[in-house]
């Protein structure tokens, strides 16, 4: 399998990524496996839904989906990574818990306002790597920028994510022409969902599929209320895939943020976030 989908890339030159002293821990415990359906959530918010690119998705200007934002890492040999992630509160990011491991050793969040730095990381207690199952378990984490003041997106947890579902993935990962750091979105196809993932269709070459650099970044679902009212709302975040380089036949894991426990950690660590 391919697991994370986060960027790696060689320090050259100067990153402004912070500088060491930032420590981030992961806590895991085991997981039940991969099994069942889902059930739903919902969610409220205004964000751009562009046409495609990721891999085959479309550069955004990130004016325009400010609450998508970059994180930067910098590691403890030297070089810096790049994950992607969705402002939950104005100062709260959420993200993939396998972009901070121990070897990170600090790192920024840049909106499409200001490049702030990451006071701490909240990594989901359940946080679970398993080779065995090809997928990664409660991949998710809380980034702090006190004083960042972005804009936020609610998570989506009362509509069901079906394979009907029309998602947008965004994010600031690798496209197809081995470009990274800018944004951008894509529809995504879903192929299965269970109560720990939701899978896409497969990468058959032609259509959208989120690459490395884009792990973290959110899964989007739009919906309508009871007054007629159009808003959107996080569903998943960026996960693993199936293929090395994202080749053909790559199929992306998002977790599935409808799954109770989720709701449950991002409110106890994120007060401020919203849960339709």
């Amino acid at each position: 399998m391919r697991m994370p989908k986060a960027l790696s890339l060689i320090l050259l030159l100067g990153l402004s990524a912070c500088s060491g002293g930032d420590k981030f821990t992961i806590s895991a415990n085991t997981n039940n496996g991969d099994t069942g359906s889902s059930t739903g959530a919902s969610v409220s918010g205004s964000i751009s839904n562009g046409p495609e690119k990721i891999i085959n998705g479309l550069p955004l200007d990130s004016t325009i989906s400010p609450q998508i934002v970059r994180i930067d890492l910098t590691y403890n040999d030297g070089t810096a990574g790049i994950c992607s992630g969705t402002a939950i509160t104005s100062e709260v990011v959420l993200t993939a818990a396998h972009c901070f491991p121990a070897e990170v050793i600090g790192a920024t969040v840049t909106s499409a306002l200001a490049t702030t730095k990451v006071e701490s990381v909240i990594i989901h207690p359940a946080y679970t790597v398993s080779l065995e199952l090809n997928a990664i378990f409660n991949d998710v984490a809380l980034v702090s920028v006190p004083g960042a003041n972005l804009p936020s997106l609610s998570i989506l947890a009362s509509i069901p994510v079906t394979v009907d579902s029309p998602l947008i993935a965004y994010g600031y990962g690798l496209n197809e022409n081995g470009e990274a750091g800018k944004l951008q979105n894509a529809p995504i196809g879903v192929g299965a969902v269970t109560p720990n993932h939701i899978f896409s269709t497969p990468f058959d070459g032609d259509n959208a599929d989120p690459c490395y650099g884009d792990s973290g970044g959110p899964a989007i679902l739009g919906f309508t209320d009871n007054n007629g009212n159009f808003g959107v709302g996080i569903v998943g975040v960026v996960s693993s895939g199936t293929e090395q380089g994202c080749a053909k036949g790559d199929i992306t894991l998002f977790t599935n943020l409808q799954e109770p426990g989720m709701a449950e950690f991002i409110a106890l660590n994120a007060p401020g976030a919203v849960i339709l």
